[in-house]
């Protein structure tokens, strides 16, 4: 039987609750019925979080956090020749920059299926001014146009995106994230001094529960990985 071919694609691959659970769901595929694809940008590129992985890992050259508009135009020209090659039955995008360029190339791309997993909601009047509100919200609003599902793990969420007019009910699927229950081992430091705590975050949680966080990172460049960077993606 042909494995159904996917793609998740997330803007950057560090230490946090939306990359952790992009790949929970990725690792959680069957492999005997899914191909399944990884793909990030390189910005802030956590080597801790890539070993979870242990099939393709894709990065897209030009895919960055911050609105870039060469950058960006680039990106979208990288993912559509990646998306075109490797032919996706599906594609779930995860994170804002990664969800618009993703769709839209995937939509040019043909691909058959394409969802989109915010982990939150942009829209908040601490993250941009009314006018940055407005316009990303109209850019949403069109990627939202060509999505087979918006996927929110909270109501609050599908609420606070539907409130800005991104897409229409229909579209939207609320999955709520499993959270394991964390082990914590304390070790007093001095007395009357502070605990620290070492645990296991669950899944989809967006910052540890230690008291005194003392997880090890190693970011970087993925120098040293084994990382496949298609040649028909790169553009100089």
């Amino acid at each position: 039987m042909k494995k159904i071919k996917v793609l998740h694609l997330i803007t950057r691959l560090i230490s946090g609750g939306a990359q952790g659970t992009a790949l929970a769901i990725a690792n959680g595929l069957d492999r005997n019925r899914f191909d399944v694809t990884f793909a990030c940008g390189p910005q802030d590129f956590d080597r801790a979080m890539a070993a979870r992985w242990d099939r393709d890992l894709i990065i897209i050259p030009d895919l960055i956090r911050e609105i870039h508009l060469l950058k960006d135009i680039k990106a979208l020209i990288q993912l559509y020749f990646f998306l075109k090659k490797r032919k996706f039955d599906i594609i779930n995008t995860h994170t804002s920059k990664a969800g618009f360029l993703g769709r839209v190339a995937s939509k040019l791309a043909g691909v058959p299926i394409i969802f989109y997993t915010p982990h939150g909601s942009i829209y908040r009047p601490f993250y941009f001014g009314p006018m940055a509100t407005y316009f990303l919200s109209r850019l949403e609003n069109f990627a939202a146009s060509f999505t087979d599902k918006i996927i929110t793990c909270s109501v609050n969420e599908k609420k606070d995106l539907l409130r800005h007019n991104i897409g229409t009910e229909d579209r939207y699927v609320t999955i709520y994230w499993g959270r394991e229950q964390p082990v914590y081992t304390f070790a007093p430091i001095a007395i009357g001094a502070q605990y620290s705590a070492q645990g296991t975050p669950g899944f989809g949680s967006t910052s540890s529960p230690h008291l005194k966080p003392s997880r090890a990172k190693s970011r970087g460049s993925p120098g040293g990985l084994h990382l496949q960077i298609p040649s028909d993606i790169s553009i100089r």
